[in-house]
């Protein structure tokens, strides 16, 4: 079984936690966590990008000249795609970009991004993480001992208090999320990982069962 150091909010190491191997030591897995980041991305994408046919634009009811006799050339209607305001050929359409991975597959790659962020050393576990008074001063006071300078740091947190949300919400380089939500983007788009004991204990429940 792995262990990871467990340290208190001034940044003292107090004990160790043993955590599962199967989820925070596990084997690469590169071409999953490919697909993962693929499938998350593409499900956030809204989809809402369009524009109008030949049929939807307005205008161009009447023959915008006679047919022959004029020197130019023939055109029946000025919501010909060659025409500037015409209708568009092919043109983007609301559309469903989403695309799901099993369960298996999903959990396969979180653990291996945890795995790798344990290896880098990237992953560190609070006993607990609450800022009383909920402001953000003093939640940038209590986090610097966790993040090293210029990155940007991921609080799992397994039940958030109100006070610690209020507390680390404008925090440019925080984002905080639960055990249950955590997913391979938040993990790939911070650099540092801090952990509650209690969302180490949630995350390996949801991974394992």
């Amino acid at each position: 079984m792995a262990k990871l150091a467990v340290y208190n909010l001034a940044g003292k190491e107090i004990e160790e936690l043993t955590v599962s191997d199967k989820v925070f030591a596990t084997s690469k897995s590169p071409m999953v966590v490919h697909q993962a980041l693929v499938s998350y991305l593409a499900n956030q994408r809204s989809g809402t990008a369009s524009t109008k046919t030949r049929a939807e634009v307005s205008g161009g009811g009447v023959k915008p000249w006679k047919q022959k006799g004029t020197g130019r050339a023939r055109v029946g209607s000025i919501r010909s795609p060659l025409w500037r305001g015409g209708g568009v050929v092919f043109g983007p359409k609301p559309r469903d970009y989403s695309f799901s991975l099993s369960k298996k597959m999903m959990k396969a790659a979180l653990k291996t991004v945890l795995s790798d962020r344990v290896k880098e050393e990237a992953v560190k576990v609070v006993e607990e993480l609450d800022i009383a008074s909920g402001k953000t001063k003093d939640a940038v006071k209590a986090l610097a001992s966790f993040r090293k300078e210029g990155s940007k740091l991921l609080l799992v947190v397994h039940a958030p208090s109100e006070n610690l949300k209020r507390a680390v919400k404008n925090i440019p380089f925080v984002k905080m999320v639960t055990g249950e939500g955590l997913n391979i983007h938040d993990l790939l788009s911070t650099d540092q990982a801090l952990f509650t004991k209690q969302a180490v204990k949630a995350l390996e429940e949801r991974i394992e069962k």
